[in-house]
């Protein structure tokens, strides 16, 4: 807190100076809450800055009119200038992500310029990390040195190199929260001293405390047990001033998700059903995901990589973004998904979006026809970029909420930043501009402004000078505290531990838990300490450094937390209701009315009823290559095509060798064409036309081995048959006529029924009064004629035969005669129509026919909850027993 003397100052004038922003927003609130309690109606904004703040306003005030041809750089023009040090020195000696490389030399140099650690000298030839970050470190300044380009770093050094400014001296410098400040900082303020600046550092208020340790189960436990205790801290303020309490997560920047549902669910209950748009929160997270991760700035950069380098086929959930074109309807959206996945597209772009109809079709088309030159400035691609995305409707055109509006202008700020990489690199091509836009998003951590909060959730170092009513501190586990030492991959360790750099060493980073731990006890009357006993299956042990704090009392468990589901169960009673009988079908109704549906209610009455009258299907997906959906149409397409030339048997016993081939190569050449026009002349149709050559090779072959002449009547035949109740659309693949020898000097002409497969197939398929493919015995007994048999023609690599049962011997290589064809028929007809009976009686049962072997081949299991069904556990049960006895 501010102390009236400080308050004094700044209203004087003054300035206030802090090492984060975060401490800076606070002092300011503490400010304007002073003037507010003295009754003034407004006042002039105290100049209370963070340390980076300040020294950019230094630069701009009293170095800049000085320098006027100078340029003080941004983050990502200096992060450029290092990754071009980097790539350029990759040439000799590659590495595998320059990218990282060059951030963690920009942050190495950074270090060693605030710790006042000098760049060359004998200390430094020791490893090939410290050679490279010193030809790194040379190249950045020497493009520094000509190009007339200054870091922050750089500004108390320049400053003190032309002298303090007059300036500096009339307003007195308040110093607040620079308990350990850098060599750089302390040299810098000793030196204003010593030019007669007026200093003054404030000290941190110390206070008693009560101080608390609590183990948890585990980390989790831990954060369930930090939100309860501030629930009991609200509640109990509720009557009194508003606290300020705070929960500190080392860990936070990997946790955030977690820890904001953690406590979203116990300080907002209510909000767990209705969702949480992130306003009029208890708490607030200092810390949140990158602005790429934001979901309306997702949507412009997925723009972008669509309009320059397509997205990827599992990126389609851009299609129904509410911030395009076209967002209120998001059923066109998942409409134009299914059709890019029928035609197999792994990737969407202008071209194929292009091809369908919509308002994002339609500026697919507009982006499509536009041009860009090779390279252009970034400012001419910023401006390119906000025009593309205007043409896609973006940000949408619904009312955006605060934290999406917020996100909106944290883009125009990105873009402007975006602008400024001109002064220190060469004009871009699209996809490299493109590429950096998509980096900056990425190292941009954004959270939206809120209004106060009373709860405030941040990281470790983030509590410096900063004091509260309550405090929690998470994580103290002995793999944690003392924090681990991680020196520096480039400095040298003997330069390290010589200036003492952070962490450099075990006893430094052991000095620096114990401190952090003495500013927390006393930044709040009541601090809890908290650590895991668990993590899996390891044990965890709390940390060294508060083995003699004591532990804590009962009451700091609070209420329990209960999730929304428990707190509604107990206002009734549980019923349990039986619902397997869907409403009868009605005259009229359609759905999926092939032979499919009686395979679907064979199979289990539930997925049939899901499928057929629920259209619960499950979504295609898109494979690389030709899916087999696809190959399987060729594969019909080719068939027809050459048997529409062939005719029967007859024609096909005159062919010669040099006519099949030809034969051959123009019925794959007219299927390819018509089954995958945009494949056309690719290598990839080229080697499923070889494929296809060698199998119609080897089928013609079989088909000649054939006793029976035949003649083809029909194919891919389309015909409406009514059955037991129900209208059923077929479709035959072929149907050819043979001549049966029924008896000596008696024969007639009889229909026999193929249909293609291009996997493995067998007539026990249809040996049960559950068939696991009714197609065929439902073509056999809908027949006007009694067909002379059914079967399968298996076109599958290495297993070509036909499959089925015949009415007679020798009617089709491979297939056996049934014992009794006519009491075949009849069963038959009386399994499928107690199928279609039960289908139209609305039997909806969770009755898989094979139990999990079913159940492993249904995408339903989520809607049908058949793990609930205790007959499948306890049957999986008996076989566990069994084979473990």
């Amino acid at each position: 807190m501010l102390d009236a003397a400080a308050v004094q100052q700044l209203q004087d004038g003054a300035v206030l100076l802090t090492p984060n922003a975060r401490l800076a927003r606070t002092r300011m609130a503490a400010y304007d809450a002073a003037q507010q309690a003295r009754g003034l109606p407004c006042w002039p904004t105290a100049s209370i800055l963070s340390w980076e703040t300040w020294l950019a306003g230094l630069w701009n005030e009293y170095l800049q009119p000085a320098y006027p041809d100078a340029l003080l750089l941004n983050p990502a023009q200096e992060l450029w200038l290092w990754e071009e040090a980097v790539e350029a020195s990759g040439q000799q000696h590659p590495l595998l992500n320059p990218g990282a490389a060059a951030r963690a030399a920009q942050d190495t140099w950074r270090l060693a310029r605030n710790w006042q650690i000098p760049l060359h000298g004998d200390d430094w030839a020791h490893t090939a990390e410290s050679h490279w970050f010193q030809h790194w470190s040379d190249q950045v300044s020497g493009r520094c040195r000509s190009q007339r380009l200054a870091r922050l770093e750089d500004v108390p050094a320049l400053l003190l190199k032309r002298g303090i400014p007059a300036g500096l001296r009339r307003s007195p410098l308040l110093l607040d929260g620079f308990s350990d400040p850098s060599p750089l900082q302390r040299n810098f303020f000793s030196n204003l001293e010593k030019s007669d600046c007026s200093l003054r550092w404030l000290a941190a208020a110390g206070r008693a405390a009560t101080t608390q340790v609590l183990p948890c189960e585990n980390s989790a436990h831990e954060l369930e047990m930090a939100a309860r205790w501030i629930r009991v801290q609200l509640e109990a303020a509720r009557t009194s001033q508003q606290p300020q309490l705070a929960v500190v997560i080392p860990d936070l920047a990997s946790r955030h998700a977690e820890v904001h549902n953690t406590f979203l669910q116990i300080l907002h209950p209510e909000r767990i059903e209705g969702g949480d748009s992130g306003e009029g929160l208890l708490f607030n997270l200092s810390s949140g995901p990158s602005l790429s991760e934001w979901p309306v700035v997702t949507a412009a950069l997925q723009t972008l990589r669509l309009i320059f380098r397509g997205l990827d086929i599992s990126e389609a959930s851009w299609l129904q973004s509410p911030f395009l074109s076209g967002a209120g309807d998001l059923l066109q959206g998942a409409a134009l998904h299914l059709q890019l996945l029928d035609r197999n597209y792994t990737e969407i772009t202008l071209r194929s979006l292009a091809q369908f109809e919509g308002p994002l079709a339609r500026a697919a088309q507009q982006s499509a026809a536009s041009g860009w030159p090779k390279s252009q400035s970034y400012a001419a691609w910023a401006q390119e970029f906000a025009r593309l995305l205007r043409s896609f409707g973006w940000p949408g055109e619904r009312t955006l909420n605060s934290a999406e509006f917020q996100a909106v202008e944290a883009w125009h700020s990105l873009l402007t930043g975006f602008r400024t990489l001109d002064r220190v690199a060469p004009p871009p091509s699209a996809v490299e501009a493109l590429q950096r836009l998509q980096s900056m998003a990425a190292e941009r951590i954004f959270q939206p402004r809120s209004a106060p909060a009373p709860v405030q959730i941040m990281g470790l170092l983030e509590t410096t000078g900063l004091s509260f009513t309550g405090l929690w501190l998470t994580g103290l586990e002995d793999r944690q505290w003392p924090a681990a030492p991680q020196p520096n991959p480039f400095i040298p360790h003997a330069l390290q531990r010589q200036h003492r750099l952070p962490l450099s060493s075990a006893e430094i980073a052991t000095a620096f838990s114990e401190r952090m731990l003495r500013e927390l006890r006393h930044a709040a009357p009541q601090v809890v300490f908290s650590y895991p006993r668990r993590e899996g299956d390891l044990e965890l042990r709390p940390s060294s450094l508060i083995l003699d704090f004591p532990g804590a009392p009962r009451e700091l468990t609070g209420p329990p937390a209960l999730a929304r589901a428990q707190q509604i169960q107990p206002a009734g009673e549980l019923e349990q209701l039986d619902d397997h009988q869907a409403p009868p079908v009605a005259p009229g109704e359609r759905g999926t009315r092939g032979s499919q549906l009686l395979t679907l209610q064979a199979a289990c009455p539930f997925k049939a009823f899901a499928i057929v009258r629920l259209g619960a299907t499950l979504m295609p997906e898109s494979s690389p290559g030709i899916p087999a959906d696809r190959r399987g149409r060729i594969l019909h397409s080719a068939l027809h095509h050459l048997w529409a030339q062939l005719g029967g048997s007859a024609r096909l016993a005159e062919l010669t060798a040099t006519q099949q081939k030809e034969l051959i190569e123009q019925a794959i050449s007219v299927a390819l064409d018509k089954e995958s026009p945009q494949l056309r002349g690719t290598r990839l149709l080229q080697l499923e036309g070889r494929r296809l050559g060698r199998l119609l090779e080897e089928w013609i072959a079989l088909e000649r081995s054939r006793v029976l002449p035949f003649t083809i009547e029909r194919q891919e035949y389309d015909t409406n048959v009514q059955f037991a109740g129900l209208s059923l659309d077929l479709r035959l693949d072929r149907v050819d006529h043979v001549r049966l020898e029924l008896s000596p000097g008696e024969s007639r002409e009889a229909p026999l029924v193929i249909d293609y497969k291009s996997s493995d197939h067998s007539p026990a398929l249809w040996q049960s009064n559950r068939p696991s493919d009714a197609q065929l015995p439902l073509y056999a007994i809908t027949l006007k004629e009694a067909p002379a048999g059914v079967a399968f023609a298996v076109l599958a690599a290495g297993k070509l035969r036909f499959a089925g049962l015949t009415r007679e011997n020798n009617v089709l290589p491979g297939c056996n005669a049934s014992k009794d064809w006519q009491a075949q028929l009849q069963e038959w007809a009386r399994d499928l129509a107690a199928l279609a009976q039960n289908f139209i009686d609305g039997n909806a049962l969770v009755d898989p026919r094979d139990g999990q072997i079913t159940c492993d081949q249904c995408h339903l299991q989520t809607l049908c909850r058949v793990e609930d069904e205790s007959g499948l556990d306890q049957g999986q049960d008996e076989i566990d027993e069994e084979f473990m006895a």
